[in-house]
C-alpha cells in the first residue's frame, strides 16, 4: 500500500480526544479537590472537638475539687472564675504551740514553701464533728531538714494561726494543704481569644484555643443547691461551662468551622 493510501487522524478527531482528556482531568481534579476539602473540614472538626475536650478536662480537674461553702470560690463572673486550688499536701507529725505555733509536716509530694497560704484540719473535740474546721494561715520560713520517723519532713512556722489554733486542736495525722488563687477565664494570646489561667502577679497562660471570640467563646453559669442561679460565691455547688471554638478553616457555605459544648461540673461540698 502506498503512502498516499495511509489514513491519519483528522484535526477534528484530535480535538475531540483533547476535549475528552481535558474533561477527564478536570473531573479527576475536582474529585481530588473535593476529597481534600472534605478531609480538611473533617480534620478541623476533630481538632475543634479535641480542643474542647482538653479545655474541659483542665476545668474539671480543678473545679470539681472546689467547695463553695468552704470559700474555695473567691470571685466569679460570666467569663472567668477565681478559685482557690490545692497545690501541696502533707500530714502533721507534730505540733508546737508557742510564739509562733509551728507544724512538723511529713512530706507528701513537693515541699511547702515560704509564704504559702495553708490550711490545716483542726479536729478540736474528737467526740464531736460540729466543731471540726479548716484553719488558715501563712507559712513562715520553713525548715526542710526535719524528719518524721524515718521520713523526710519540714517544720512550718504558722504565726497567723496563734489566735485560732488552740491547744490540742490539731491532731497528729491531720492533713495540711496549700493553695494558690488562680483565675480561669478568657484572655488574649496572639490577638485571639484563648482559655487560660492567671496567678497573682503572673502573666496570662493560654491553655486551649482559639475560641470563638472574646465575648462568646467562654461562659460560666453558677448554681446553688436548689438548682437556681446564684451570684454568691459561698452558695456555688454547680458550675455549667460552655466552650465555643473556632478554626481557620471554612466550610462549604463559607463559614468558619467551630463547635460548642456545655458541661456541668459539681463542686465538692
Amino acid at each position: 500500500m502506498s503512502s498516499m493510501n495511509r489514513r491519519g487522524f483528522t484535526i477534528i478527531e484530535v480535538m475531540v480526544v483533547a476535549v475528552v482528556g481535558a474533561l477527564v482531568l478536570v473531573t479527576a481534579y475536582q474529585t481530588l479537590a473535593a476529597n481534600q476539602r472534605a478531609m480538611t473540614v473533617q480534620t478541623a472538626q476533630v481538632e475543634s472537638g479535641q480542643m474542647m475536650r482538653a479545655g474541659l478536662e483542665v476545668l474539671f480537674s480543678e473545679l470539681r475539687e472546689l467547695s463553695g461553702p468552704g470559700e474555695d470560690v473567691i470571685d466569679m463572673d460570666d467569663d472567668w472564675v477565681q478559685v482557690r486550688v490545692m497545690r501541696r499536701f502533707g500530714l502533721v507529725c507534730g505540733v508546737t504551740y508557742g510564739a509562733p505555733n509551728s507544724l512538723l509536716v511529713r512530706k507528701v509530694g513537693s515541699w511547702f514553701e515560704d509564704g504559702d497560704s495553708i490550711f490545716v484540719f483542726a479536729d478540736n473535740d474528737t467526740g464531736l464533728s460540729g466543731d471540726d474546721a479548716w484553719i488558715s494561715g501563712t507559712a513562715g520560713t520553713v525548715d526542710t531538714t526535719a524528719v518524721c520517723g524515718a521520713a523526710p519532713a519540714q517544720v512550718i512556722p504558722v504565726p497567723g494561726m496563734t489566735a485560732v489554733m488552740a491547744a490540742d486542736s490539731v491532731r497528729l495525722g491531720a492533713p495540711i494543704r496549700s493553695f494558690y488563687h488562680v483565675t480561669y477565664g478568657i484572655g488574649n494570646y496572639g490577638g485571639e481569644a484563648f482559655l487560660g489561667m492567671t496567678e497573682p502577679g503572673q502573666a496570662f497562660v493560654p491553655m486551649v484555643g482559639p475560641l470563638l471570640d472574646f465575648n462568646d467563646g467562654l461562659h460560666f453559669e453558677y448554681y446553688e443547691e436548689d438548682g437556681t442561679t446564684t451570684n454568691n460565691e459561698d452558695e456555688v455547688v454547680r458550675i455549667d461551662v460552655t466552650l465555643r471554638t473556632r478554626t481557620k478553616v471554612y466550610n462549604s457555605v463559607g463559614d468558619l468551622i467551630g463547635d460548642s459544648v456545655t458541661a456541668t461540673i459539681y463542686a465538692r461540698n
